[in-house]
């Protein structure tokens, strides 16, 4: 898709670079959704790359960031280690317990 509408391309090198947000401004972070559909109100892009390994500016958004593994990887533990799959939350003792128990003798966990 042509960007034909846009005059200007800003590149600020660090976050106090970036001019004030105003209307038919957008981001251009590496994503494609500019290209996706015509962006007749797109008038200025505010390049955000940058060398910093944690994110454009020094962000970086949560479906990038190296803890969201942490989590499943955590509930998949136990699941690999018993071959019982948790469907419910917190991950507890007690609850591991039981699904072990209740999978190994069905009605003996009271």
């Amino acid at each position: 898709m042509d960007l034909n509408t846009v005059t200007e391309v800003a590149r600020p090198a660090s976050r106090e670079e970036i001019a004030p947000w105003r209307a038919g401004d957008a981001w251009l972070a590496g994503g494609t959704w500019l290209f996706s559909e015509p962006q007749p109100a797109v008038r200025r892009l505010v390049d955000a790359r940058t060398s910093d390994a944690f994110g454009p500016f020094g962000a970086k958004s949560m479906s990038e960031s190296p803890i969201n593994p942490v989590a499943p990887a955590l509930a998949n533990a136990p699941a690999g280690a018993t071959g019982i799959r948790s469907t419910s939350l917190p991950l507890a003792p007690d609850r591991l317990y039981r699904a072990i128990a209740e999978a190994h003798a069905p009605g003996a966990v009271a």
